[in-house]
């Protein structure tokens, strides 16, 4: 997977990547997102396994195969 779609209920969308993901989930006490439009937006903590909160979507797949 390169990257996820992520839609935040009550506020808007964007687009995060997967290695981005893995270090919301690491640094879970200190990660913050901030969305920037004509206000900001911070969200707070960041868990996406809240899913009153977010809803991930993949947005694309890489498949590889060797042709033997």
């Amino acid at each position: 997977m390169v990257g996820f779609r992520v839609l935040c209920r009550g506020l808007n969308m964007f687009y995060i990547s997967k290695n981005e993901k893995k270090l919301a989930e690491k640094e879970r006490d200190k990660y913050k997102i901030f969305l920037v439009g004509d206000d900001i937006k911070e969200i707070y903590p960041v868990d996406f396994n809240d899913k009153d909160k977010f809803i991930l979507e993949a947005e694309k797949m890489s498949v590889y195969y060797k042709l033997s």
